[in-house]
C-alpha cells in the first residue's frame, strides 16, 4: 500500500511508484493508494497478505509510530490497531516510511514488536527519516534479491551495497537507516 496523498504533507510520488513496482513483481497483489488507503481497507486485506508493504509517511507519537494513510485526513494506523490473528499468512512486513522502527522490539507500541509477536518471521523498518527516492531504489533492489532467492538479511545487504556504489547515495544516511528484525 502507498500513502501517496495526505493533507498537510508533501505527496510522496516515489511511494506510489515503489508500491506499484513491487506489486508488479508478484502474480497476486492488492495495492491501496489514494482514497483506497484507509484503515478499514488495510485491516480487510491483512488476513490474505503474505507480504505487507507500506510506503508512505509515518509519524512518531508518544503512543508509538503511526502510519499515515491517504484515505482521509485523520486516517492513521497504529501498531495497536493490528489484530495479530490477521497476520497468520504474513511472512514479511516492510515499513518503508520514516522512523518506523522506533521503539524496535522492546516497545509495546512498536510495529516491529507487533508483527514479530504475531509470528511474522521478518520485519524491515527504518531507524530515522529516510529519503523517499533512495528508499524506492533500496526497495527495488531488496525485492529483486528476494525474488532471486536471497534471505532477507542478504537482500538488505545487497540493496545497501547498491546504494553505496552510487555517488549520490553513498552516504550512510541513504542506506543505513534500514533494519531487519526477526529470523535470520
Amino acid at each position: 500500500m502507498a500513502g501517496d496523498t495526505r493533507p498537510g504533507l508533501a505527496p510522496l510520488t516515489e511511494s506510489v511508484r515503489e508500491a506499484k513496482t513491487i506489486a508488479g513483481d508478484f502474480s497476486s497483489s492488492t495495492v491501496l493508494t489514494g482514497k483506497q488507503a484507509t484503515k478499514e481497507a488495510v485491516e480487510a486485506a491483512l488476513p490474505e497478505a503474505g507480504i505487507f508493504h507500506f510506503a508512505g509517511h509515518a509519524r512518531p507519537s508518544p503512543a508509538g509510530v503511526r502510519l499515515l494513510l491517504a484515505g482521509g485526513s485523520e486516517d492513521e494506523l497504529a501498531a495497536a490497531d493490528i489484530n495479530p490473528r490477521t497476520l497468520h499468512r504474513c511472512q514479511l512486513a516492510v515499513l518503508s516510511a520514516c522512523a518506523t522502527g522506533l521503539g524496535g522490539v522492546g516497545s509495546a507500541n512498536s510495529f516491529v514488536r507487533t508483527f514479530l509477536r504475531a509470528g511474522v518471521p521478518h520485519v524491515v523498518a527504518t531507524r530515522w527519516p529516510v529519503d523517499s527516492e533512495a528508499t524506492m531504489q533500496f526497495m527495488r533492489w531488496f525485492y529483486s534479491e528476494l525474488a532471486a532467492g536471497q534471505a532477507v538479511p542478504a537482500a538488505m545487504q545487497h540493496a545497501a551495497d547498491s546504494l553505496v556504489s552510487k555517488p549520490d547515495t553513498a552516504h550512510p544516511y541513504y542506506w543505513a537507516g534500514f533494519s531487519a528484525f526477526g529470523a535470520i
